[in-house]
C-alpha cells in the first residue's frame, strides 16, 4: 500500500506537504505558550504585528528581484559574447587585453 501511495512524484509531494504542515502546527502549538511566557502579551502582539507587516512586504515584491537578476545576467552574458567576438572568439584574448 505504501509503495502504491508513493508511486508518483505528485503523490510524494502531496504527502510531504501534508507532513510539513502537520509539523508546523505542532511546532506553533508548542512554542505559542513559551513565547507568551517569556515575551508577555504586549511584546508578543507587537512581534506578531511586525511579522504581518513583513509578510505583506514580501507579498508585494511581485518577483522584481528575480526579474532584475535575470535581466542583468542576460545582459552580462550578451556583453561577454560581444567581447569574445571582438577578439576573434578566443577566451584567452580578453584576459590578455585586461593586463
Amino acid at each position: 500500500m505504501i509503495k502504491k501511495l508513493f508511486s508518483s512524484q505528485l503523490r510524494i509531494n502531496m504527502a510531504s506537504s501534508v507532513a510539513t504542515h502537520c509539523v508546523n502546527i505542532v511546532v506553533l502549538a508548542v512554542t505559542y505558550p513559551i513565547y507568551l511566557h517569556y515575551l508577555g502579551y504586549e511584546t508578543y502582539g507587537v512581534w506578531l504585528a511586525l511579522g504581518v507587516v513583513l509578510a505583506f512586504a514580501r507579498l508585494s515584491d511581485l518577483g522584481m528581484a528575480q526579474a532584475v537578476t535575470k535581466l542583468v545576467a542576460e545582459e552580462c552574458g550578451a556583453l561577454v559574447l560581444r567581447s569574445n567576438n571582438n577578439f576573434g572568439g578566443d577566451i584567452g584574448n580578453e584576459t590578455r587585453s585586461l593586463r
